[in-house]
């Protein structure tokens, strides 16, 4: 098993988070607190820290909580448009500062710093040494800076102008492969694509099947079926035993969960996987096989997974499971907020498994 890509997280000035100081991740960590105290953003944070760097990371993440969709998309003249479309950026910066104020946040980890700032064009050749990446013939005032392994920078009217922006998107190889299923879990597209990838491997489809079994015992196959629409993408199906096949939303909310969690960490092998509600349709009785199956890809693919939930039953399920697996790497983070201040209490194996046999209240 090789080694994590994180063994710890320290945050500042990012999103809601003056400062977070987590001081150990494991092979398997469960984030639980409140609502509104941040787990989400945690998982934003290390998705950005292992991609080190990518502009286009911060662009999807905007993109991705809508934080872009209420900005114009098309207007005669982007030079006349990009600032109103890079006040997106003062979300990700904690207090929501003005870009002109020179925001900056940092993600600390084991591999180095990776630190983000709005910043004048004209320091960047002399006062910052920061090399512009991609199309430097934009006019703006403004640049994103960002020190990671390659210092770089990028205009913002260039990364906020469709004509241009493209070519910061993530499709680049930079950083540690990273998969990550949202609240609302994979698209279809998407989870077809993750199913090609891996689905010739005969031990990775029974892992796929072993996690079906766990909401429908009598699942055969699994399967992504063509369209007789063009435009639609192809959708999840199960052979049943004595039930031919059917749709794999009709087993319920759980089987297309438990699915793409399979789906992305067989193709995670030697990176990360971040799920956010990691028991979102899932029934509290098959909460403790669900991190057997977790902790077991993880430690056979050499994944990290970090996940969240708001679950007692998830957490008493992640309890059971190390219970039950001595040698297995898990650990539960409990976010805490009072004010501006955040707060990372860890339980590990011992801890866990006393607040779950005593019924004390960890989420």
């Amino acid at each position: 098993m090789g080694s994590l890509v994180l063994d710890s997280l320290a945050v500042r000035g990012f999103r809601t988070f003056r400062s977070l100081n987590i001081e150990r991740l494991a092979r398997v960590t469960l984030l639980a607190g409140r609502n509104g105290v941040g787990k989400s953003f945690v998982l934003d944070a290390v998705r950005f820290y292992a991609r080190r760097g990518l502009p286009g990371e911060l662009l999807d993440q905007l993109a991705a909580r809508n934080e872009l969709a209420r900005l114009p998309v098309v207007r005669p003249r982007w030079s006349d448009d990009w600032r109103d479309r890079a006040e997106a950026l003062r979300c990700l910066f904690y207090g929501w500062p003005l870009l002109g104020a020179r925001p900056s946040f940092t993600v600390k980890g084991s591999a180095g710093d990776v630190v983000v700032q709005v910043v004048p064009r004209e320091d960047l050749p002399g006062q910052l040494a920061l090399p512009l990446a991609g199309d430097t013939a934009g006019t703006g005032d403004l640049a994103l800076g960002i020190w990671a392994d390659r210092p770089t920078a990028v205009l913002l009217d260039r990364l906020f102008d469709p004509r241009t922006g493209a070519r910061y998107e993530t499709g680049s190889t930079d950083g540690t492969r990273v998969l990550t299923i949202g609240a609302q879990g994979l698209d279809e597209e998407r989870a077809a694509t993750l199913f090609d990838a891996v689905w010739l491997d005969h031990e990775l489809k029974e892992e796929a099947l072993r996690a079906l079994s766990l909401v429908h015992a009598d699942v055969e196959e699994v399967n992504f079926a063509s369209s007789h629409r063009p435009d639609k993408a192809r959708s999840a199906e199960a052979r049943v035993r004595g039930g031919g096949r059917v749709s794999l939303a009709a087993l319920g909310e759980g089987a297309p969960r438990l699915l793409n969690i399979a789906l992305a960490m067989a193709n995670a092998a030697d990176g990360l996987a971040l799920i956010d509600e990691v028991d979102r349709g899932l029934h509290h009785s098959v909460h403790a096989d669900l991190w057997g199956l977790v902790l077991r890809l993880a430690a056979r693919l050499n994944v990290q997974v970090v996940a969240t939930t708001h679950s007692r039953d998830c957490i008493d399920g992640l309890a059971q499971a190390l219970t039950s697996d001595l040698e297995a790497d898990g650990l539960l983070v409990r976010l805490d907020r009072q004010g501006d201040h955040h707060q990372a209490v860890t339980y590990d194996r011992r801890r866990l498994s006393i607040a779950a046999t005593d019924h004390i209240e960890v989420r």
